[in-house]
């Protein structure tokens, strides 16, 4: 069937729109795709999904096909060159679609409920989801996918949550793996396959995210204030001469549960305990010891309760940095010299880690435009 005009309706981060992708890319064919503003739906979309205006929306020689889940049966049967993603058995088709149903009745509220979550309830719904996963383990057995030996539609229908688990695990303190490990270890298979790794995102894209949306409906908590600890490739040696390699992103954002009135003027330091997480990341004591020696720690507490940018991004060098210089060189700086130092290290400002290497305007850390200073990313 002729494929020269396709164009799918999509949100990045949908699970759902990423379903349609893999058949799509599995099947070979081209298509256009155009993102959505769910907070500002275009007219294309409402158009051409008039009961639910939702994504993803595949939309073929100007017809369009709605719900995730459909959409992957229609393209397996108007483009029936191999690979079927539905199997030609009538029995195992009905099993493959039992289980695609089941997975979309039960694992988005899940992922979504425990990510969201908090206290007691958030503890229930982490019981419930890994029940679920658990059932889906059970299904998928010593299998190399859920259909056997080839990739098929409960693959398809259920890998794209795969990319949401760093973000429940991280909210819900929980390890997918040790608690699925069969389950984990097909889905790193499945991301072996180029239509599964093009078609979706990484998961700390899908954190930040996340992140986002929890401090936009007024879900986050204190304990989201220290975003991660991200491992980059690359080396900020060139800020400053003796510290030869930084290898971690600390990154920072709080927005504040409620307006601070103006009698609020000292920050509750308590509630953010960046030291703390920064002991739990391990590595990390040499910048925790200047952090105090130097007081900075105050003002970054000081500055993430009444930041206007939505938080700050700390480049944290790690006790490796320092493993080159000489016995008792830190010591012999000044205060003021130490100070100077860690604030080439910290941006104003809150930058994702998905977003970081693709910056392209300078920004200034702490320490400033002064005449001789190094600028990150000048």
């Amino acid at each position: 069937m002729e494929d020269s005009n396709v164009v799918l309706l999509d949100f990045w981060p949908s699970s759902y729109g990423m379903r349609v992708k893999i058949a799509l890319a599995e099947k070979g064919i081209s298509y256009e795709c155009k993102q959505e503003d769910l907070e500002a739906k275009s007219s294309l979309l409402t158009e051409m999904n008039p009961v639910h205006k939702m994504i993803p929306v595949l939309i073929h020689n100007a017809k369009p096909i709605s719900e995730s889940l459909n959409i992957v049966q229609y393209i397996d049967e108007a483009w029936k060159h191999k690979p079927s993603l539905l199997p030609s058995d009538p029995y195992k088709r009905s099993q493959a679609r039992f289980w695609g149903d089941y997975i979309d009745k039960n694992v988005y509220n899940g992922v979504k409920r425990v990510w969201t979550g908090k206290g007691k309830e958030q503890e229930e719904w982490k019981k419930e989801l890994i029940e679920c996963l658990k059932s889906l383990e059970d299904e998928l057995g010593d299998k190399a996918y859920f259909g056997g030996e080839e990739f098929g539609y409960v693959d398809v229908a259920l890998v794209p949550f795969t990319t949401w688990f760093y973000t429940v695990e991280t909210f819900g303190k929980l390890s997918i793996e040790e608690e699925c490990p069969k389950l984990v270890a097909w889905a790193k298979r499945c991301m072996q396959k180029e239509s599964v790794a093009t078609s979706l995102p990484h998961p700390q894209q899908i954190y930040d995210f996340a992140l986002q949306y929890k401090h936009r409906h007024g879900l986050h908590s204190t304990e989201d204030t220290l975003i991660s600890i991200r491992v980059l490739s690359f080396s900020l040696a060139p800020l400053v001469s003796f510290l030869y390699s930084t290898t971690t992103l600390a990154q920072l954002s709080l927005v504040p549960s409620s307006p601070q009135s103006p009698s609020d003027s000292t920050p509750d330091t308590a509630a953010v305990d960046i030291v703390g997480i920064l002991r739990q990341a391990k590595s990390f004591n040499i910048l925790i010891r200047l952090m105090k020696t130097t007081q900075l720690i105050n003002q970054f507490n000081a500055q993430l309760l009444t930041t206007k940018s939505g938080g700050i991004t700390i480049l944290a060098p790690d006790d490796s940095s320092f493993s080159e210089l000489k016995p008792g060189f830190l010591n012999s700086l000044s205060d003021g010299q130490k100070l100077e130092l860690l604030q080439f290290y910290v941006l104003s400002e809150y930058v994702s880690s998905s977003n970081f290497d693709t910056l392209t305007n300078l920004l200034r850390t702490l320490a400033g435009a002064k005449p001789g200073k190094v600028e990150l990313n000048d």
